[in-house]
């Protein structure tokens, strides 16, 4: 087995066993009614969770996907010029 599995592996033992004792803790905060080390487990985790929101990197994200729009856009654009190009060439026979 190469050393970056063994890693996988163990990371994702520890990710298991966090997540375990995660739950145990607020089973047993619930059970003992604590609720006030609840509110401010769960308060921090929210903090926690908006300061990764705040530092990751949307704006290089939104750019991505702004420069990706404006192709479909052009390319939808050439579609419905040529498409009226067409209309107006068709009408010119009718008409003409």
């Amino acid at each position: 087995m190469r050393h970056q599995d063994k890693m996988k592996t163990q990371r994702g033992r520890r990710r298991k066993l966090f997540w375990l004792f995660a739950t145990l803790a607020v089973c047993a905060l619930l059970f003992e009614e604590q609720v006030a080390v609840l509110y401010v487990l769960s308060t921090l985790a929210i903090c926690g969770l908006m300061i990764v929101v705040a530092f990751s990197n949307l704006e290089a994200r939104d750019a991505e996907m702004q420069t990706a729009i404006q192709g479909v856009l052009a390319g939808a654009f050439l579609n419905v010029s040529s498409i009226l190009s067409w209309f107006q060439g068709l009408s010119r026979v009718w008409v003409g």
